[in-house]
């Protein structure tokens, strides 16, 4: 149960070293122009692709470099290998590679070979709770970056220079009732609006099996590196954030967050929103509401204030099953991808988004949605391309459990 904990709630991230679809309103594309350039002179695009394979015992992360995001077979002769569960990340048209083991960032260059060219390095290994990864960190300005240390606060960092800047702290939230305070996980529960950082906080237990009923979410004015509010949060383990076209920020569980409704009959989830142009939080919807009395987790925006999300469908598994392992149904073929759009309130099944195990990670590139469909414990990975007219289209397939996908222009 504790490995298929692991991968489900991606535990380790903040807590004991065994912890995860874009980061949410931050665009998935680079905000520079800094591309290859082709025979003629003019800039061309390149692509990020990266993924972890993962056994009982060891971790390896690839990470390749592609011409386009057309149907093709992925090259890993010609992919980089970093050791361990590395991460991969693009800010102002250069790469970004992070290293838990060594507790090291790395910004690379692509060159006309497609090849990673190494530039600078930054160490955070002076910061004991630091979990050197990009779901562990924000890029919020060209020259600013926060990564998390545990739940005290964060490092800022430059990524122009490759230098610490300075720290400061988040609320310090008490354990309740034997449940311990976690930080949204940043590469996808953080959501920059108006100058500010949204950053949801929230209880657990160890297993990430059981949550508080609520959640808080800090507020971050990024010019000044200060905490100017706490929002209380009407919903239980807010893990992943997003904003639509409007401004409106939404929050939800990740796929853990199922069990307590379904297996400990806890309460149904909910989708917490923070509306434009407000400073409060109210319950936008219930999963088990929409989806015929499903749970579901991981809320993103897609189009027209229309939002994607992941739906677990009980009813191809048994829950009176005693001998059954809950967070292995979690990792199998049981999960849809769903569309709701809140005008109607209606929510229906994306039909070209096939059976999968619901940790789904979502890229918009050149206004497509490239939905990372991860096959049974995460042994492999679909890129499906999503279009607004929810056709889709395979792209390639990945070795693993694939997160990132990025421009480089």
């Amino acid at each position: 149960m504790k490995k298929c904990i692991w991968f489900l709630a991606v535990c380790a991230l903040f807590a004991s070293g065994c912890d995860e679809d874009p980061a949410p309103a931050r665009s998935s594309r680079p905000s520079s122009q800094s591309g290859t350039a082709d025979a003629s002179g003019s800039e061309r695009t390149k692509y990020i692709a990266s993924s972890v394979v993962f056994d009982a015992d060891s971790e390896q992360t690839y990470v390749s470099v592609l011409d386009s995001l057309d149907s093709q077979e992925i090259d890993y002769a010609s992919a980089r290998e970093f050791a361990g569960w590395s991460d991969v990340w693009i800010h102002e048209g250069a790469v970004y590679v992070s290293s838990r083991e060594e507790h090291t960032v790395t910004k690379f260059s692509i060159d006309d070979d497609n090849t990673l060219i190494e530039e600078a390095q930054i160490s955070f290994a002076k910061y004991g709770e630091v979990d050197v990864a990009f779901w562990s960190n924000t890029f919020v300005a060209p020259d600013k970056a926060y990564m998390i240390e545990g739940t005290r606060g964060y490092v800022i960092w430059d990524p122009q220079t490759m230098e610490i800047t300075g720290t400061f702290d988040l609320p310090k939230l008490p354990e309740r009732e034997g449940l311990l305070v976690r930080a949204g996980t940043l590469d996808r529960a953080n959501v920059i609006r108006d100058g500010k950082l949204y950053q949801p906080m929230y209880w657990s237990d160890e297993d990430y099996a059981r949550f508080a009923p609520d959640s808080r979410v800090a507020v971050i004015d990024i010019a000044t590196d200060r905490v100017i509010d706490t929002i209380d949060a009407p919903c239980a383990g807010l893990d992943i954030g997003s904003a639509d076209d409007e401004g409106n920020l939404y929050f939800s569980t990740w796929t853990s967050g199922v069990f307590q409704p379904l297996w400990d009959k806890g309460s149904p989830n909910c989708v917490a929103t923070i509306p434009a142009s407000a400073e409060s939080a109210r319950v936008a919807f219930k999963f088990a509401d929409v989806t015929e009395g499903r749970e579901g987790s991981a809320v993103r925006n897609f189009r027209d204030g229309k939002l994607l999300f992941s739906v677990f469908h009980q009813e191809r598994v048994d829950l009176t099953d005693a001998d059954a392992d809950p967070f292995e149904l979690l990792g199998e073929r049981n999960w849809r991808t769903w569309l709701y759009d809140p005008e109607t309130s209606s929510a229906s099944a994306v039909e070209g988004l096939d059976w999968n195990s619901g940790a789904t990670y979502v890229f918009d590139i050149d206004d497509v949605h490239y939905v990372m469909v991860p096959s049974t414990n995460y042994e492999a990975t679909r890129v499906v391309a999503l279009e607004d007219d929810l056709t889709t289209s395979t792209r390639f397939e990945m070795r693993g459990w694939a997160t990132r996908l990025f421009a480089v222009e």
